[in-house]
């Protein structure tokens, strides 16, 4: 049995605030984007992110992503993203949207260890249009990357395999749409005990995930796994050419250069080594997480009206 642990990797939250008009105006003053982080963070605040170097700023004119961006470096060494005026909207009567993104494993609420975050929830970004748009929902495999097979569903054209300096990372997806993501994470971390994470992507609907949007997955752990070819149907275990691809798939060969047909048989072959990912469990998982924002700000923040 694969033990399989499910967290919140990942939050984006886009809510509302209105910027000094008089800022609006001047939004090609060079020096608008750390006005707006003053505005933002809070005028002392931000004099102390950049004299402590804690603070990146920079502007981005893609029409699908924001004016103006910042990345502040919390004091254990993680990062709140927030970006600023969305190029693709207008702002309306003085009010433009904000997002901030931030990991909730390594950056929780109300600690009072992440005066940038809670600040943000209290005086700038808790409005009653506030969403949680994105959740990204980790799924840890205790398992090595190298043990893991990955196919390509077949509900979906975009799968991408990348494979660098030893390690593979397998894309599903596009972001935005239900991106799945399957990657060495000891790696990452410099770890050396085996870990695989399995990501989620996943859009928000009234601050929910929709299981619709969960995307098929089918992952197999394949360590030391040794196949019963005389337990098998024998119809099937008289094809040898069968017999030999399940082998060399089973020790590492790409399963998706098989033809359809071979495909589909080996995979239920190896049924038995299928990973079982709970939809229902991503599913609590992010509403669990929305719980707690929402209890926080039921504690601390004065809900603003801006329609």
């Amino acid at each position: 049995m694969t033990d399989i642990n499910y967290s919140v990797d990942m939050v984006k939250i886009k809510d509302y605030y209105k910027p000094n008009r008089y800022h609006l105006g001047i939004l090609d003053n060079e020096d608008v984007i750390n006005i707006i982080a003053q505005e933002l963070l809070g005028v002392s605040e931000f004099y102390q992110l950049r004299e402590t170097n804690r603070i990146k700023s920079w502007e981005d004119r893609r029409i699908n992503l924001y004016r103006y961006n910042y990345a502040i470096n919390t004091i254990d060494g993680n990062t709140i993203y927030i970006g600023a005026l969305h190029n693709s909207e207008i702002a309306k009567r003085g009010i433009t949207s904000i997002q901030v993104r931030y990991n909730p494993n390594k950056i929780i609420l109300g600690l009072g260890v992440y005066p940038e975050l809670d600040n943000l929830f209290k005086k700038k970004i808790i409005s009653d249009r506030f969403q949680i748009k994105e959740m990204d929902i980790a799924i840890d495999i205790n398992n090595y990357m190298d043990n893991i097979v990955v196919t390509k569903p077949k509900s979906t054209r975009d799968f991408k395999l990348y494979e660098k300096n030893g390690s593979k990372t397998v894309y599903i997806g596009s972001r935005g749409k239900g991106q799945i993501k399957v990657y060495d994470k000891a790696k990452e971390l410099g770890i050396n005990y085996p870990l695989t994470r399995v990501e989620f992507t996943l859009p928000l609907v009234d601050n929910k995930i929709k299981k619709s949007d969960i995307k098929e997955l089918d992952i197999y752990q394949l360590s030391n796994v040794q196949v019963d070819f005389n337990n098998i149907n024998k119809e099937i275990t008289k094809n040898k050419t069968l017999n030999a691809m399940t082998y060399a798939v089973l020790n590492g060969y790409p399963i998706d250069n098989l033809t359809r047909t071979y495909k589909d048989k080996v995979k239920d072959i190896i049924d038995d080594y299928k990973i079982k990912i709970d939809n229902d469990k991503i599913v609590k998982t992010g509403y669990n997480y929305y719980k707690k924002i929402n209890t926080y700000i039921s504690k601390n923040v004065i809900i603003k009206n801006r329609k």
